[in-house]
């Protein structure tokens, strides 16, 4: 399942790249779980479950690709909306992180429609994403780069995204 982040057009909601690498990556490669486990999922929420692997697409005119992995702690659950303009509630999920990597070494969309081909990179609007069909064995390989976290999430595979 996709998780997604849009910095925005300056770069800086949610996280700036700096702040991605203080409390996203250097946490992680010090064998701790960062500050702030919940992500908010837009799409899927009734089919999304505790165990289920996550990778996080970074959006936006930034750079776009996969910055972190992670599995699924808590089933979906709904509290106040994320964005405080918005009124009601939102369904959310927790995560445990087990890699990230600075967001320059990111896996581009260039590289995930070569090793997950059909798949709509380029279509992705929102959390919660599910991708869906035979991988063949692709993997988002996070670990493979060299600024990833070292932390992992217990009795997990966070190499692999399929949900």
């Amino acid at each position: 399942m996709l998780l997604t982040w849009n910095p925005g057009p300056y770069n800086e909601d949610q996280y700036t790249p700096e702040q991605w690498l203080e409390e996203m990556v250097f946490p992680l490669q010090a064998g701790e779980q960062p500050e702030g486990n919940r992500w908010s999922i837009g799409t899927n929420w009734n089919v999304i479950a505790e165990g289920d692997l996550v990778c996080m697409l970074r959006q936006g005119t930034h750079g776009r690709g996969i910055v972190a992995t992670g599995v699924i702690t808590k089933d979906p659950f709904t509290a106040p909306h994320w964005n405080k303009t918005k009124s009601g509630d939102a369904h959310y999920v927790n995560v445990a992180w087990g890699r990230a990597m600075d967001v320059n070494q990111m896996i581009t969309l260039d590289e995930l429609e070569q090793e997950v081909p059909g798949f709509p990179w380029n279509e992705v609007y929102g959390s919660g994403r599910i991708i869906e069909g035979d991988w063949g064995g692709a993997r988002c390989s996070v670990g493979s780069r060299s600024t990833q976290g070292e932390g992992k999430a217990e009795g997990t595979a966070v190499r692999d995204c399929r949900a």
